[in-house]
């Protein structure tokens, strides 16, 4: 049963890491970048979606309304080219 399991990710692996190397226009030398992106894609698909929630759980929320640093007050509004 444990095989079959390790085998089941290591193919969803495989093929995640295979459109990540498609998608990035097939360079050579980075199989492993895109193996381990491919890895943690698939670990994130795995967890529950309350995982983030519960993370933040213990946190104390603050009252106060969170403002931008003041950088971003000073820039005007975004203009794209």
């Amino acid at each position: 049963m444990a095989d079959a399991l390790v085998t089941e990710k290591g193919e969803h692996v495989r093929r995640i890491a295979y459109e990540l190397w498609e998608s990035s226009g097939r360079p050579a030398g980075c199989d492993l970048e895109h193996w381990l992106r491919a890895e943690a894609m698939w670990q994130a698909s795995q967890t529950p979606a309350a995982a983030p929630q519960a993370a933040s759980a213990g946190k104390p929320r603050s009252s106060a309304p969170a403002t931008p640093p003041k950088e971003a007050k000073k820039r005007g509004p975004y203009k794209p080219f």
